[in-house]
């Protein structure tokens, strides 16, 4: 989805879904996240625009969700995050 897309619909997001990692300490049969996918992870600086750009959109019910293969592997990266997102919602406003 493009920057354009994202502008005309932004109404509407309502959800952000952030993939933290794709590191997993499983190796589930029925998952994407199995031992042939590139192992990546997002850096704050990415997260923090991510959640910039998310929260600057119109007031309403928002969600932020952290997912991936497990965050929890990357803790230290999810409570940074799980923070600046909680601080700059409190200072718009959004609970």
């Amino acid at each position: 989805m493009d920057n354009q897309t994202i502008n005309e619909k932004k109404e509407y997001l309502s959800a952000l879904n952030i993939f933290i990692t794709e590191n997993c300490n499983l190796n589930c049969n029925y998952c994407f996240v199995n031992k042939n996918y590139e192992k990546t992870k997002l850096d704050f600086p990415s997260l923090k625009n991510a959640i910039d750009l998310f929260l600057s959109y119109p007031p309403q019910r928002k969600t932020i969700a952290f997912t991936g293969g497990e965050p929890l592997l990357e803790y230290s990266l999810l409570k940074k995050t799980f923070l600046y997102a909680k601080e700059k919602a409190k200072k718009q406003h959004i609970y």
